[in-house]
């Protein structure tokens, strides 16, 4: 197999009794998938990428979504070691719900709604897309937020992806000034399916008041680009 082999190596010492060492004081710089490319970018190796994980967990069962040195406290849900809390968007497995958009409901930007894009992480079967955005002088608790994906090119039709809101106290301690404003934080799990391959996504926000027609719409400076890390 081309992918898991350092994984392969650890569990089988470890069933020798043998232990990894961790030395803090030595430095090595790895460069991810460089020569051949993001596995995860394109169909067939997605396909070989998920193949050959499954024959790992078939050559190691007892090791399946386990991990002896990872203690069950902690969520296996998203990319950092926090409690394991149930929160909706720390499903990395859920994704979001997608369609086709094509532009019609947005008039113009605007800079009344504001979005701020913090990280983007590949899985085997999502895109992770964690930020913030808000209203600016408005009732926040008043919009519903949709995440849109546009090509830079116009060549490929946009998405359209609901987002799971997050509680950001930081954002709410930055602008106090502004109301409800505490679940101004969103992630988004975009399949990555969805995406096509050598890509260059324009990431905007449209906010759509509860109580009238009012669609406001705005763009992030990151980019979403399938043809390589950001």
């Amino acid at each position: 197999p081309i992918n898991y082999n350092d994984v392969d190596l650890c569990i089988r010492l470890y069933k020798m009794g043998l232990y990894n060492v961790i030395r803090n004081d030595a430095v090595l710089c790895h460069h991810e998938s460089l020569s051949r490319g993001n596995d995860r970018l394109r169909k067939e190796t997605r396909t070989r990428l998920k193949q050959e994980l499954n024959y790992l967990y078939k050559k190691h069962p007892d090791f399946c979504r386990k991990d002896p040195f990872y203690s069950i406290n902690l969520t296996g849900k998203k990319p950092t070691f926090e409690p394991n809390a149930n929160y909706p968007y720390e499903d990395m497995e859920a994704p979001s719900k997608c369609r086709e958009y094509k532009g019609a409901e947005v008039k113009e930007i605007t800079e009344a709604v504001r979005i701020k894009i913090d990280t983007i992480l590949y899985t085997d079967t999502i895109v992770h897309m964690e930020g913030w955005s808000y209203v600016m002088h408005a009732d926040n608790a008043c919009y519903k937020r949709e995440l849109i994906l546009q090509d830079i090119s116009g060549k490929v039709a946009g998405l359209r992806l609901s987002v799971f809101p997050k509680y950001r106290k930081d954002v709410e301690m930055q602008f106090q000034d502004e109301k409800n404003i505490g679940l101004a934080g969103f992630v988004c799990h975009i399949p990555i399916e969805k995406l096509k391959e050598n890509t260059k996504y324009i990431i905007g926000i449209m906010a759509s008041a509860r109580f009238s027609r009012q669609k406001l719409y705005n763009e992030a400076e990151k980019m979403l680009d399938t043809t390589g890390e950001l």
